[in-house]
């Protein structure tokens, strides 16, 4: 959340139509993002890879869904770099507490 991202590629060029540009996209886009390796090892940890991966497409629908319906509003409600700024800390500290955590410090 604190590093630089490149602008995201609308894909504007695709002329599959809008299902298969939107799902392809999506895939392409996402392949290897984090909440794809956070569900994996929740999935291998607890052996029930089924409530994982519903549970991850229930949390990313619940997150795109308003972003999609709302985009100029929510842009102009909430103003991105606090929010990536406090959610970059927020990532921090809890990685810290778990590093420390796993050496047995805290």
């Amino acid at each position: 959340m604190l590093a630089w991202r490149r602008p995201v590629d609308l894909l504007e060029k695709w002329t599959l139509g809008p299902f298969w540009t939107s799902f392809l996209g999506l895939f392409i886009l996402q392949f290897g993002d984090k909440g794809q390796f956070i569900l994996a090892a929740t999935a291998a940890r607890t052996g029930a890879w089924e409530f994982a991966a519903v549970g991850g497409w229930i949390g990313v629908m619940l997150a795109c869904v308003p972003a999609l319906l709302f985009q100029e509003k929510l842009a102009q409600m909430f103003p991105i770099k606090p929010i990536r700024y406090s959610g970059g800390a927020i990532f921090l500290v809890i990685g810290a507490a778990m590093a420390l955590s796993a050496w047995g410090i805290i």
